[in-house]
């Protein structure tokens, strides 16, 4: 079965439109009005910057195994199975995906030309000779037939999105019964524990001895997770911000339910007891900062707020999760 069977609508060859090195990368040729509203140019032109600094795939396929397991989710898919990655990027989660089903065809996606292009160039520097179709898609039209995928895979796509209600109804409607949609996203449980600890540290005495940095930090993150919480956003923002929703336990659990899925779980990533001052180092690394930038006394408070968490309770207060939800 060919791409432009699966997918309801003509699709044309990048490369007539965009130049030689887009051949092969196939569109519905969207107007550049939608891609203005949805793409912001971390994933344009500055897309080669996100390229170099966003490369996990190693992880993301450590990520995917443990979702399988923990779906039960046979890796022996009927011969001829399709299965869809939406929100591609360079491809953090084809390689483990091309990997795991080396007999089945892939779907990679993006919607932004640029991250399809450099995915296509990755994909020959491996040299990859198993059947993949690269598409530019728009994640929350999912215009394929119905019941045509046995496995959608989003990895850190829907907190990008205008609407993630629509890319989790789109998977649903396009998978096969049992088929499963995986997706990994931050949620709001377990960054308001990092927030709080942040406005713990500013608002200790000891604060007033804070760089500038470190405070422009601190300030920075707890605006921003308190800007993507929440359900109300406005046009302005969601145009303009590239991570736009945290999500809770029990939006996705609804959406899933209205969408029409059979089964939603949602599993905590790496969430050890030093979760919040992991992520911390991480904030910090990313914004060219060192760990002894943060006092020693700082990150004794992070530890104060990470050290009063059982591990129930941290199951239940994760900074990301991986979504695994059965048709």
């Amino acid at each position: 079965m060919s791409l432009s069977t699966l997918y309801q609508q003509p699709l044309s060859d990048l490369g007539d439109r965009l130049g030689e090195a887009y051949r092969g990368i196939f569109s519905p040729l969207y107007d550049d009005a939608l891609l203005d509203q949805f793409l912001t140019p971390q994933f344009t032109t500055e897309s080669d910057w996100y390229v170099e600094h966003c490369e996990h795939s190693e992880q993301t396929g450590r990520l995917l195994q443990r979702c399988f397991e923990r779906a039960g989710f046979s890796m022996s898919l009927p011969q001829g199975s399709y299965l869809l990655d939406i929100g591609s990027g360079s491809g953090n989660s084809i390689f483990p995906l091309l990997d795991s089903f080396p007999d089945h065809t892939l779907v990679a996606s993006d919607l932004s030309p640029q991250m399809l292009l450099a995915l296509k160039k990755s994909l020959s520097l491996r040299k990859c000779s198993q059947p993949i179709h690269l598409l530019q898609l728009n994640a929350e039209n999912l215009d394929f037939k119905p019941e045509s995928f046995e496995l959608v895979v989003g990895m850190a796509i829907l907190h990008h999105l205008h609407n993630p209600a629509r890319a989790i109804a789109g998977a649903a409607n396009i998978l096969k019964a049992g088929g499963l949609a995986i997706f990994s996203e931050p949620f709001e449980n377990g960054n308001y524990l990092l927030s709080l600890a942040y406005r713990m540290i500013l608002r200790d005495a000891a604060a007033k001895q804070l760089s500038q940095p470190v405070r422009e930090f601190l300030t920075g993150r707890i605006k921003s997770i308190a800007l993507h919480s929440g359900l109300e956003k406005t046009e302005e923002f969601l145009h303009s911000h590239d991570d736009k929703w945290l999500f809770t336990h029990k939006i996705i659990e609804k959406v899933a339910r209205q969408s029409g899925f059979s089964e939603c779980i949602i599993m905590p990533q790496a969430q050890k007891p030093d979760a919040l001052t992991r992520k911390t180092r991480v904030l910090l690394k990313y914004l060219n900062l060192d760990d002894s930038d943060l006092p020693v006394w700082a990150w004794e408070v992070i530890a104060e707020v990470e050290s009063g968490m059982s591990s129930l309770l941290r199951e239940e207060m994760p900074l990301e999760a991986a979504i695994i939800l059965r048709k």
